[in-house]
């Protein structure tokens, strides 16, 4: 349906709501409340659609039918209707970028759920606790946020437990598994681990001994997180595997089997990682084989969708193509996979401004050298030895030389002037 045809459909339901309102503005607090469930509902259904303005529309207009103040003879659901909506506009705000702003609507919530025990109210106290903790965290104010998972986890633990709210139990499983995320980016990696395994042990309850599948990407997430903190951080490549595998079949089943392609760009990154773990391990076959899958994964999703920022992943594939190659001395197969992969660099950078590309290509180029040498075509190696020089030592800032990107560079400019 066309952003037109949406247009439409919701206009027949604002008329509708608006010939209500002027029926209802000076009756009872009840049917008010009814009315605002209508706007709410509608801008749940323009989040759906990524229609963000036409969802906080919404949600102000839900949110004008309700009363400014609360005192002691507004009721429990309307309270519990003031709350969820100050929630779900807060959650529209954030996604815009504006922080603070949202902040203060989280904020909002949680001092209008206190007001009451409604049962929807020890929701909005759950999501709204955990959604201040994402956002501290997005904003790089990584103490602030690990205070507010503490708080956010005691609530919906409590929420969960105390109230009995079952359905609950994924907040309480986002929180672990969200401040499992900060506490790596904080560096404290074992409690990291810690919180992972508490949200991986709820998450596989609720898969396979309640059997909500609904939950199956967030274990496969959890299982990727995993994955590289083994494999990158406790250099424990035997337990990373594992982890990998666990999170492979279930984003394959989810991908290939079921057609969800929303899991795709997860799935090329999960093959990416253990790509990465089988060539440290030497596993070559293995290795070379992983990664014909997903380079045909990425050709079908951009073929699919036109996912022309899918060709960073393919550029990564093409170049892990090279470097398996040249492990094996299969000199012969290593020139094509880095051609392509400068060519696709190339077309990421000057066509599609996908500048994340250029080191890519920059070293894809030096890689063309070493190969040609190496199959005794001097005279081409030399000829681009030059141009692959040059671009090396735009590419990174040269005096960093605690930089991995500058390491790499420099490694590979040093090979080059050897030849």
């Amino acid at each position: 349906m066309t952003r037109k045809s949406r247009a439409l459909v919701d206009l027949e339901v604002y008329q509708e709501a608006a010939h209500l309102y002027e029926i209802v503005k000076d009756k009872t607090e009840e049917l008010k409340t009814d009315l605002s469930v209508i706007y709410r509902e509608s801008g749940s259904i323009h989040e759906s659609l990524e229609d963000i303005p036409g969802a906080l529309a919404c949600y102000n207009l839900s949110l004008e039918m309700l009363p400014d103040k609360i005192t002691k003879d507004v009721s429990g659901r309307t309270i519990a209707m003031k709350a969820m909506t100050t929630l779900y506009k807060a959650n529209m705000t954030s996604i815009m970028g504006k922080e603070e702003e949202a902040n203060a609507l989280f904020r909002e919530a949680i001092d209008l759920a206190n007001a009451s025990d409604h049962k929807t109210c020890r929701k909005v106290l759950g999501v709204a606790s955990m959604n201040i903790a994402i956002s501290l965290s997005r904003a790089g104010k990584l103490e602030e946020a690990l205070e507010a998972y503490d708080k956010a986890i005691k609530i919906n633990k409590k929420v969960v437990g105390e109230h009995k709210l079952k359905d609950m139990i994924n907040i309480l499983l986002l929180c672990y598994t969200n401040k499992g995320v900060a506490l790596k980016a904080h560096g404290q990696i074992d409690l990291s681990l810690q919180h992972f395994a508490k949200s991986q042990s709820l998450a596989e309850k609720l898969v396979h001994v309640d059997h909500q599948t609904e939950h199956e990407y967030h274990l496969a997430v959890i299982y990727l997180n995993q994955t590289g903190i083994y494999y990158r951080l406790k250099e424990d490549p035997v337990t990373a595997l594992d982890y990998a595998d666990k999170a492979l079949k279930i984003l394959e089943k989810y991908v290939v089997e079921e057609d969800r392609w929303e899991a795709s760009s997860t799935l090329v990154h999960m093959y990416a990682l253990k790509l990465e773990i089988l060539r440290g391990q030497d596993k070559l076959n293995d290795a070379l084989y992983l990664n014909s899958r997903s380079i045909d994964m990425v050709q079908t999703l951009i073929e699919r969708s036109g996912g022309f920022d899918l060709i960073e992943y393919q550029v990564e594939n093409y170049s892990h193509r090279g470097e398996i190659m040249m492990m094996m001395d299969h000199w012969e197969g290593a020139l094509p996979a880095f051609t392509r992969c400068e060519e696709l660099a190339r077309r990421a950078c000057e066509k599609l401004n996908i500048e994340n590309c250029r080191w890519q290509m920059h070293m894809a180029r030096g890689k063309m050298v070493v190969v040609l040498d190496k199959l005794g075509r001097h005279d081409e190696a030399l000829e681009l030895r030059p141009k692959a020089i040059k671009g090396l030592k735009t590419s990174v800032d040269m005096d960093n030389l605690d930089d991995w990107f500058t390491k790499k560079t420099i490694e590979l400019i040093d090979q080059l002037e050897s030849i």
